[in-house]
Formats: C-alpha cells, structure tokens, sequence
C-alpha cells in the first residue's frame, strides 16, 4: 500500500513508487525522485532531483536531499534534519543521527554510523562500518573500520563496536587491531608510506590476504 499526503485532497507529490511507501504529510517529493520498497518520509521532509531511495529507507523529519542526483542504498535511517547534497553514493544500512550533514559528491560506504551534528566536506569518502563522533568536521577521507572525532576529525582507532555488531571474529578483530597499530602508529609511520607499512609488517603472510586487512 502506498499512504499519500493529503492535505488539500489532492497528492502535493508525484513520484515513482513502489510497494508499502509511507509519506507523511507536509513532504515534498520531486517528480523525479524513486522511493524504492518499504521507504517511509516523516513529516515535513523533502526529497528531489534525481535522487533514488533504496529498500526500507527512513527519513526522519526535516530531512532534506536536494536538486541533482544522489543514489542512496537500502536499509538507511536518515534522522531529523540531516542534508545530503548533489551527486552522494550512500550504501547500505547506514545510521546518519540528528544534524548529519553532507556536502556533495560524498561517498559513505556501509554500515557506517554518525553521532549527530557532524560536517562532512566534498569529495570526502567514508569507509564502511566508520563511526564519526559527534559535532565535528570531516575534512579528509574516513577509512574502513575506524572511529573518528575532533574539532577536525582525526582517527582515534577501530570501531570495535561496530566490528563486534557485524560479527566479525575475535581472531579477524585481533588482526585488525595488528594492522591498525603498524600502519597508523608504529614508529617507522613517518618516514614509510601506508603502502610500504603494511607489506613489511612482520604478520603480512599470516593475515593480510583477509579481506578486511586488504581494504585498509
């Protein structure tokens, strides 16, 4: 089923819908806009452009995506008053909390989390299962598994909650934490790029041809 806002007895949208679409009253929904299945837009939220919302969406009130063309995944919640600007990729089972604001052509991969209040520059990209901390500003790329915070936001370490959430075992976290510690702080980190660090950690043959090692 599909719930229509009605506030002068006539649809104040038009948009391509499919099943179980929730839409609140006071939204507004271009008439290019996709609402995948399962998607609900709480009062006084706002979709345009181009944009598509995948699967089970949620946008929370005041929330607002803008002209031009965003593409966000399935399984999102996307709180009050969060911004996402022209050309974003969202991917899956995101959380952006209240104030989430991110500028354009941002890309957040999945399972990431937000606190709230938090500024997000163009072009940044953010890996899969981050956490950034809240009422802060994101000035550089986030990479995956990490937890992130500060007046500009700096890598605090591994998102141990989120890895734990997603199940990853205590062997492959352990693994992380090892590649964490000789990419990021280990005392040849400044003279030695990333690259060069994590081929000559002494655990490479062990573990880095996990997947999760890999993509750091």
């Amino acid at each position: 089923m599909t719930h229509w806002s009605d506030l002068t007895q006539q649809p104040i949208l038009s948009v391509t819908t499919a099943t179980d679409v929730s839409v609140a009253p006071f939204c507004t929904v271009g008439s290019s806009a996709k609402l995948r299945n399962g998607c609900k837009l709480y009062p006084s939220s706002h979709i345009f452009g181009n944009t598509e919302l995948g699967d089970s969406c949620v946008l929370m009130t005041l929330g607002m995506i803008p002209f031009f063309t965003s593409v966000i995944g399935e399984n999102n919640l996307i709180m009050g008053s969060c911004h996402i600007a022209h050309d974003c990729k969202i991917g899956d089972n995101n959380i952006f909390a209240n104030n989430t604001l991110l500028a354009g052509l941002v890309v957040v991969e999945d399972y990431t989390h937000t606190a709230g209040a938090i500024v997000v520059h163009q072009f940044c990209h953010i890996g899969s299962l981050a956490f950034i901390g809240g009422g802060f500003v994101v000035s550089q790329d986030v990479p995956k598994y990490m937890m992130v915070n500060g007046e500009r936001a700096e890598i605090r370490g591994l998102n141990l909650g989120g890895l734990r959430r997603s199940r990853f075992t205590i062997s492959e976290i352990r693994s992380l934490k090892r590649a964490y510690r000789k990419i990021s702080i280990s005392s040849d980190a400044v003279s030695l790029g990333t690259r060069q660090r994590s081929v000559e950690s002494p655990w490479c043959g062990k573990w880095c041809s996990q997947s999760g090692i890999r993509s750091l």
